[in-house]
């Protein structure tokens, strides 16, 4: 009997079905969230939508100007339901733009590197809309890469439209181009549209649009979850109160709070403004958007899908510390989602899960920061030798001359 041999599948055909896989797994996601929308956050933008007067003055909105108009016209669907179905399906597309971004920029490696990290928190996602600006701030580093400055500086700022985060990283954009034409386009793109949007914002509504915005609709507790709210509750047993939608606990007082969040925002801007080169962009974006979670009073599960796009572009860099902090805070935070229940309830194993997902998302944060500096030290260094280089140069010339 002669004996035949089975050849085993090839790369290309394991990889096409894993990505196979991981597509179907997505569809049946989406599709249980257009027949089912998750009620919580579905609940507040069908009450924005249908809300009567104008925005931000005659009733109270948390967000951006951009995702107003989204939510208003989402609400054309006639329905609670529909608006949820319609959300699942923006969120879907816009998950699905971040893998195509990813891999006509970056190579299949990324694209599957995102398809893999987020397919836990596609749930949790698709009843949001985090991922839109997402999106946007990843379209956005792709035109730099890309050399089309002008387009990132438009796309950082429709982003900022709708999440405030990507307007952070215009500096860090900044700092990827070599040469100052490709930075006057990034900044007249940025500018121009922000300039336009905020000019509508301020027409609609004048500067209460953004207080609102910025103080959460003028909440004064933490959010538990956050990370200064996860140390008091810890330390003073406080008991967790509803408040616009989250659960929150008593800060002893606003002013530290607010002085907690204005520094992580500056500092931040500093993270950005010192990642320079393209060795520092994914540890620059998670290291700064990662302060602005940290120093924030509120931390909701979703925004950890702020800074998986930058380890997907971390580990493209060789920062494979990063990625792999990125998605463990992932990790624990939808173990930290799932358990919210226990948390409310002050289980010691679900407030455990809790304090660690915060320390190591301050962890991660802290080596971001840290390779940022390391990185901006080493370009300095290298531009003065080759300065000096050039001076001691032009020295030998003259005297040979």
């Amino acid at each position: 009997m002669i004996a035949i041999r089975r050849r085993a599948p090839s790369a290309p055909l394991l990889l096409l079905g894993l990505v196979a896989a991981l597509i179907a797994l997505r569809l049946v996601m989406v599709a249980g969230a257009v027949a089912q929308p998750a009620e919580l956050d579905i609940r507040r933008f069908w009450e924005i939508a249908q809300s009567p007067g104008r925005p931000y003055l005659s009733y109270q909105v948390e967000y951006p100007p951009l995702m107003l108009a989204l939510f208003k016209l989402l609400g054309l669907t006639g329905s609670m339901h529909g608006l949820g179905a319609v959300v699942a399906v923006v969120n879907a597309f816009a998950d699905a733009a971040i893998a195509v971004v990813l891999l006509r920029v970056w190579g299949r490696r990324a694209a599957l590197i995102w398809l893999v990290a987020a397919l836990p928190l596609e749930q949790l996602l698709l009843s949001r809309l985090d991922l839109v600006p997402a999106a946007c701030a990843v379209a956005a580093v792709a035109a730099v890469v890309r050399r089309r400055p002008a387009l990132a500086g438009v796309l950082l700022a429709v982003g900022a439209g709708f999440k405030l985060w990507p307007a952070l990283l215009a500096p860090l954009l900044w700092n990827q181009l070599p040469d100052r034409s490709g930075r006057r386009r990034l900044a007249g793109g940025f500018v121009i549209t922000a300039g336009l949007i905020l000019l509508g914002w301020l027409m609609l509504a004048g500067p209460q649009g953004i207080v609102e915005v910025v103080t959460l609709r003028g909440a004064h507790g933490v959010q538990i979850e956050s990370v200064s709210g996860s140390v008091i509750r810890v330390v003073t047993g406080a008991h967790p109160f509803d408040e616009n939608e989250a659960f929150r606990v008593a800060a002893p007082s606003w002013v530290p709070l607010a002085g907690v969040s204005a520094a992580g925002a500056l500092l931040a801007l500093v993270v950005c403004w010192r990642s320079r080169g393209p060795a520092s962009l994914a540890a620059g974006w998670v290291g700064a958007v990662g302060l602005l979670i940290v120093s924030s009073s509120v931390f909701s599960p979703q925004y950890v899908v702020w800074l998986l796009p930058a380890a997907v572009l971390a580990w493209e860099q060789g920062e494979r510390r990063i990625c792999w902090l990125v998605i463990a805070v992932a990790g624990l935070t939808m173990l930290d989602a799932e358990w919210y229940a226990a948390v409310l309830a002050g289980s010691p194993t679900a407030t455990g899960v809790l304090l660690l997902r915060n320390l190591l998302l301050l962890a991660t944060v802290a080596v971001c920061v840290i390779r940022v500096l390391d990185d901006s030290r080493r370009t300095a260094v290298a531009r003065r030798l080759a300065s000096a280089a050039l001076t001691g140069r032009a020295h030998q010339l003259r005297r040979l001359g």
